[in-house]
């Protein structure tokens, strides 16, 4: 058993709004509400971005733009999608992203 698990574990998650396991529940309910997410056309955004996985997923008349930093430094997104008034459905950070430019380890769902 991890050492820390005195303060790391279920009910300490449980607990606290802003823990892993309530951002992953809250990640699942809105693949469940959300079914473009899941089964919509996938298309690559900034695919040459060694720095983000960036990606839409469209069906019918909806659109979601995701987009993933996987590095520990700054990243900005090359893109022609305008996000400044799209709605974020999710995100890990308590602030939007400014400028397309993404911090460490972001992740932002924006319904396009």
């Amino acid at each position: 058993m991890n050492e820390n698990y005195r303060q790391i574990n279920v009910s300490a998650e449980e607990k606290n709004q802003d823990s892993v396991l309530h951002y992953f529940r809250k990640m699942i309910l809105l693949r469940k509400e959300q079914l473009t997410l899941v089964y919509g056309a996938f298309e690559l955004v900034d695919e040459d971005n060694p720095q983000l996985f960036a990606y839409t997923r469209t069906a019918d008349t909806e659109s979601f733009l995701i987009v993933l930093n996987f590095s520990d430094s700054n990243a900005r997104l090359h893109t022609h999608y305008n996000t400044a008034n799209c709605p974020i459905l999710i995100s890990n950070y308590d602030t939007s992203p400014h400028n397309h430019l993404y911090r460490p380890y972001e992740a932002v769902i924006y319904k396009l």
